[in-house]
């Protein structure tokens, strides 16, 4: 893993840039919210609840509903008249209704097997996801092109665009180590990190991509409303939490870097790149010869994703 030296002086690099999120009425997203309008960057916002935010234009969206988040990128753009950084930090942990998914094998009384089980976590934390994705791929597009073909494009108020423009993801640990339990969450963040995976290559900002640098970071337990039941179960170990602003950090400083293609690993205040040591070792830990034919499979994929019409 390589420790990543976090330098908050670079944020204001994100003044007045356009910056859609979606999930920022508690915890790591209002971190995000917080520390983009302390830079006087140009938030516009969504969620399901509505605290009170100066600063930042909010707009009720859910996240999974695909015209609610269209809505929420039209309203960015009106506004603007550019969108520069997208970041979805949308997310549920639902112990309940993970607990009811394998219920009539593990507990007693359990629900009937007739009964079908809620979706929701899944449906938040990754079919949201790929909507917010495939929208805020589309935005960032037509704000670069509007910019490539004017040389400067200037939104509504009169800045110049930079030709620079990020998708965040935030996933979870959970998609690295597969902790034990949490079965629809486990898995609808491991789809967030096949979703960063997937869509980097095509709309990445190096090569032959689109132009759109593309970045996941995935937190250990950070002190939320969503896990506070588990805080002293990790303190009584140990072990540190981490705070709603350390992963904002990880996730303004990637919005600030230029970073692409990049997976952040925060656990207890630091931050570390994984995703591409963790390609770096994959011969290793695979053997050559699965590695190899891997590749070779995922740079046929890659070929066909750009250059071919889906069939």
């Amino acid at each position: 893993m390589s420790l990543v030296n976090i330098e908050p002086e670079s944020f204001s690099n994100l003044e007045d840039k356009v910056i859609v999120v979606i999930g920022a009425t508690t915890g790591i997203g209002a971190a995000v919210i917080r520390q983009l309008t302390d830079i006087r960057a140009k938030v516009v916002w969504g969620d399901v609840a509505e605290p009170p935010t100066p600063d930042a234009r909010f707009v009720r969206t859910d996240a999974t509903s695909y015209g609610s988040v269209l809505d929420l990128f039209k309203t960015a753009l009106a506004a603007h008249g550019r969108i520069d950084h997208a970041v979805y930090s949308a997310g549920l942990a639902g112990p309940g209704e993970d607990g009811r998914l394998l219920d009539t094998v593990t507990a007693f009384p359990s629900s009937p097997i007739e009964e079908e089980p809620s979706t929701r976590v899944l449906d938040v934390n990754l079919r949201g996801a790929i909507f917010f994705t495939r929208i805020a791929a589309h935005y960032l597009r037509e704000s670069l092109a509007a910019a490539n073909g004017e040389g400067s494009a200037r939104g509504r108020e009169g800045e110049a665009h930079d030709d620079d423009a990020s998708i965040l993801l935030v996933g979870s640990s959970t998609a690295i180590a597969g902790f034990a339990g949490p079965v629809q969450y486990g898995a609808s963040k491991h789809g967030v990190l096949g979703l960063f995976r997937g869509a980097r290559s095509i709309l990445s900002a190096n090569g032959s991509g689109v132009g759109i640098r593309m970045n996941v970071v995935v937190p250990s337990l950070t002190r939320t409303q969503m896990i506070s039941k588990f805080v002293d179960i990790f303190a009584s170990r140990g072990l540190m939490c981490n705070e709603p602003e350390d992963v904002a950090s990880a996730i303004t400083h990637a919005l600030a870097s230029r970073a692409d293609g990049e997976g952040y690993y925060v656990a207890g205040s630091k931050t570390y790149e994984i995703e591409k040591r963790l390609e770096a070792l994959r011969a290793q830990w695979l053997g050559e010869d699965v590695y190899r034919d891997l590749v070779a499979v995922q740079d046929a994929f890659a070929d066909i994703a750009r250059h071919k019409p889906q069939v």
